[in-house]
């Protein structure tokens, strides 16, 4: 298996519909649906905030994209929960992949 398994997304555009996947609390895999708010700074980081529900446990799920059909990573789920939940953008995140 090749790695990313999904392509990697490095901008959005404000309003853009989004999808979260985590699994809260080990129950089970929880999908949220809302739309891109843009990059906001906390604690000197990037982040990207969207209106997707966060719940507690879902930190390291993905946040996606689709684009012409195709998924595309665009961040990774970092910080809060509810609707005000912060996501590290995958800009942030390449130099990391790179070689996999």
């Amino acid at each position: 298996l090749r790695c990313p398994c999904v392509s990697v997304a490095n901008f959005t555009v404000i309003g853009e519909r989004v999808s979260a996947i985590g699994f809260p609390g080990g129950v089970g895999q929880l999908i949220s649906h809302g739309y891109s708010e843009g990059f906001v700074l906390y604690e000197d980081e990037k982040y990207l905030h969207s209106s997707t529900t966060l719940g507690g446990g879902m930190s390291g799920g993905g946040v996606f994209v689709v684009r012409d059909g195709k998924p595309y990573l665009l961040a990774i789920i970092s910080k809060g929960m509810g609707p005000s939940g912060l996501s590290v953008p995958t800009d942030g995140l390449q130099p990391n992949l790179k070689g996999l």
